[in-house]
C-alpha cells in the first residue's frame, strides 16, 4: 500500500515542492532593491491589465463614452509605459550578448547562457527572439507618444504589439527549454563517463 502511494506521488504532481521553490524564488526577488522594482512593475501590469480588458469587454459599465475612452488611454499609456522601460533597460544586455555570440561565445556561455558553445544555432535563435521583441517595442512607443490618441496611424500597434509579445513569450520559452535539454545532458554525460570510470581496468 505505502508503495503504491509513493508511486501516485512521484505520478502526480508534487505540489508542496512547487510552492517551496516559488516561496524561495520570492524570498530572492524580494531581497534586492531591483528585486522590488521588478515585483512593482509586474503587478502594475497586471492591475492596469486588468483593468483595461474589464473595460474593453464591458466588465466594468462606464456610460459617458469620455470617460470610458480616458480609462482606456490611461491605462494604455501605463502599460506602454512599462514595456518601454523593460525594453530600453533589457536591450543593451541583450545586444551585448548578441556581440558575445559572434567574437566571445565563451564568455557567453560563462556568463549569459551556458549551451551557447554546445547549442550555438539555438542560442542565436533565442538572441532573435529577444532582441526581436526589443526592436517591436520602439514602434509602438513612438506611436503612443508621438501622436495623439485619435491621430494615430492604424497599423503600427496592430502590427508591432503581436511581436513584440510574441518574441519575448517565444524567447523566454527557448531560452528556458534549452537550458533544461542541455543541463540534462550534461548530466547524462557525467553519468556516461563514471559510468565508464567504474567499469574500466
Amino acid at each position: 500500500m505505502k508503495e503504491a502511494d509513493s508511486k501516485t506521488t512521484k505520478k502526480g504532481i508534487d505540489f508542496s515542492a512547487i510552492w517551496s521553490a516559488l516561496k524561495k524564488q520570492l524570498k530572492e526577488l524580494l531581497s534586492t532593491v531591483s528585486g522590488w522594482m521588478w515585483l512593482w512593475l509586474y503587478l502594475t501590469i497586471v492591475v492596469s491589465g486588468a483593468i483595461l480588458f474589464m473595460v474593453l469587454v464591458g466588465m466594468v459599465p462606464i456610460a459617458d463614452k469620455q470617460k470610458k475612452d480616458d480609462y482606456i488611454e490611461i491605462n494604455s499609456q501605463i502599460l506602454n509605459a512599462i514595456f518601454s522601460l523593460m525594453a530600453v533597460a533589457s536591450h543593451p544586455l541583450r545586444l551585448f550578448a548578441l556581440y558575445l555570440f559572434f567574437f566571445n561565445r565563451a564568455s557567453l556561455a560563462k556568463n549569459f547562457y551556458p549551451y551557447a558553445m554546445d547549442l550555438p544555432g539555438k542560442t542565436l535563435l533565442v538572441l532573435f527572439f529577444l532582441n526581436l521583441n526589443c526592436f517591436a517595442q520602439y514602434p509602438i512607443s513612438y506611436a503612443m507618444w508621438a501622436y495623439h490618441v485619435n491621430d494615430r496611424p492604424p497599423y503600427i500597434i496592430p502590427v508591432f504589439l503581436p511581436i513584440s509579445f510574441g518574441a519575448t513569450a517565444v524567447g523566454g520559452i527557448l531560452a528556458g527549454l534549452y537550458l533544461k535539454r542541455w543541463k540534462a545532458a550534461q548530466k547524462q554525460e557525467a553519468e556516461k563517463h563514471e559510468t565508464e570510470r567504474h567499469e574500466g581496468p
